[in-house]
This record gives C-alpha cells, sequence and structure tokens, in this order.
C-alpha cells in the first residue's frame, strides 16, 4: 500500500478518536454539572457514560497506533508525533492532530476538577453524617497545648 493510503488510514483514525475526545468532554462537562448541583440520582449514568466514551476513545487510539505503525513509526502517540515532524503529512493530518490533543488536553482538565468536586462532594457527605449522629462537623484535632479543636478551624 502507498503511503498515502496509510496517511488516510492515519487521518480517519485521528478524526475517530477527535470525534470521541469530544464527546468525552461533554460528558465530563456533564458530570460536573451534576457533582455540583449534588445530582446523585443523575451520576450513575453519567459515569456509565464516561466509561464507554474512554472504552470507544482506547479503540479509536489502537487503531490510530496501527496506522502509525504502518507508516513506520512507533505505534503510540510518540510515534504520530515522530510522523507529523519527519514526514510530510497533509494540512488536513496535521490540523487534526492539533485539535486532537487540544481535546485530550481539555478532557484530562475537566477530569482533574471533576475529581476536586467528588472529593469535596464526599468530604460534605462525611461531615453531614458526622453531623447526623451527634459528632462535630469536622472530626477532633489536638493543637500544640494538647487542646482538642475541630480539624481546619
Amino acid at each position: 500500500m502507498s503511503s498515502e493510503v496509510f496517511q488516510r488510514s492515519l487521518f480517519d483514525a485521528l478524526r475517530d478518536e477527535l470525534s470521541g475526545a469530544e464527546s468525552l468532554r461533554a460528558v465530563l462537562e456533564r458530570e460536573a454539572e451534576v457533582l455540583t448541583s449534588l445530582q446523585i440520582e443523575d451520576i450513575g449514568a453519567v459515569v456509565a457514560q464516561k466509561q464507554e466514551m474512554v472504552a470507544a476513545l482506547q479503540d479509536a487510539a489502537e487503531r490510530r497506533n496501527a496506522a502509525a505503525e504502518a507508516l513506520g513509526f512507533k505505534a503510540d502517540a510518540s510515534g504520530v508525533m515522530a510522523f507529523m515532524e519527519q514526514a510530510e503529512p497533509t494540512a488536513a493530518l496535521q490540523g487534526v492532530w492539533r485539535r486532537l490533543e487540544a481535546e485530550i488536553s481539555a478532557c484530562a482538565e475537566l477530569n482533574r476538577h471533576n475529581e476536586m468536586l467528588n472529593r469535596g462532594g464526599q468530604r460534605r457527605i462525611q461531615q453531614l453524617m458526622r453531623l447526623l449522629r451527634g459528632e462535630p462537623a469536622e472530626p477532633l484535632t489536638y493543637d500544640q497545648l494538647a487542646r482538642s479543636t475541630a480539624a481546619g478551624l
């Protein structure tokens, strides 16, 4: 097969991966809404969607890696980057690669943000559970003089 055919295969794989990353970003944005508004009943569906999107992204990444390998480059993201630097990829191929990198970066940032929201929600639930049991909202800690105080105060 010719280099053009393999480049087309790589382009198609990158385009599919970009589409998956855009879908994942939408799900991550929905997850942030759910976590912020404490819509507990919706979190299970959002997590399931996120798992589906991640699986689809993994499949697209495997196709991308196979196409990079067929072009004689390492079968991973570094191989695609090497191809972009060493070969003469089309402008469309370069564009979709740049957009994919930006989209994956945005997804990673959203995922970190959601993780922080999730931790904050878990902390609030723990505080509420302590209050329901008649305990201080924060666990007791001790200062340098061995006086008990609520943590964080």
